[in-house]
Order: C-alpha cells, then sequence, then structure tokens
C-alpha cells in the first residue's frame, strides 16, 4: 500500500514540475488572433479561433490556464505591496497635512513650464 502511495505521489509531483511550454503562435496572423479584412475591418482569425496559437487545444487551455495562475499570483502579490504603500501615504498625510495643496502646484508649474510658449 506504502508503494502505491508513493508512485502516486510521484505522479503529482511530476506532473506538478512539469512546466508548460508556450504553444505555437499561429502562422497566420502571427499570435494576434485576428486578420485583416475588407475596408480595415479585423475578423477572428479562422485558423487558430482568435487565440493567437495553434496546435492542441487541450495543450493551449492548459498553458493559459497556467498563465491565469501566474498572473493572479503576481495581482495578489501586487496588493498586498500595496496594502504597504497605504499605510505609508496615511503617515505622509500626517507629516505633511497640505500635500494636496502643494502636489497641485506642482503639477501647475510643470504644466506651465512644458507649454510656456503656448500661454504666452
Amino acid at each position: 500500500m506504502n508503494n502505491k502511495r508513493s508512485l502516486v505521489d510521484a505522479a503529482i509531483e511530476l506532473a506538478s514540475n512539469k512546466t508548460e511550454q508556450a504553444p505555437e503562435t499561429c502562422p497566420h496572423c502571427n499570435g494576434k488572433g485576428e486578420t485583416k479584412g475588407l475596408f480595415s475591418t479585423t475578423w477572428e482569425c479562422v485558423h487558430c479561433d482568435g487565440l493567437g496559437y495553434t496546435g492542441d487545444p487541450i495543450a493551449i487551455a492548459k498553458w493559459f490556464k497556467e498563465a491565469l495562475i501566474q498572473r493572479t499570483d503576481r495581482i495578489k502579490q501586487l496588493g498586498s505591496h500595496c496594502s504597504g504603500l497605504s499605510k505609508e501615504n496615511g503617515t505622509l498625510k500626517g507629516i505633511y497635512p497640505d500635500w494636496e495643496e502643494r502636489l497641485n502646484e506642482h503639477y501647475e508649474q510643470q504644466t506651465h513650464e512644458k507649454y510656456r510658449s503656448r500661454f504666452d
């Protein structure tokens, strides 16, 4: 029984460690998922069904799922980082109560310097 469990664990470990390579990009639309039509219209590529990738649909779906999971994790990491920044922002607001006025003056000065010849 321990032997079966270790085989299952090994299979799960192998599956989890296996990294999916990106599928081939569609040669007809160059990975954009759309092609040009008449009168500057764009149409969904019929060769890749608008995905931008060709090959095994199951492999493409797995790759999209993995990419979605990675991006979701990245967004969560950025969200946790931003919560720390909001605390820091609160501290800075306490130190500089007139921060909004200073910020507006700064942007007005930048705008004036950038477009000086247009205002004169």
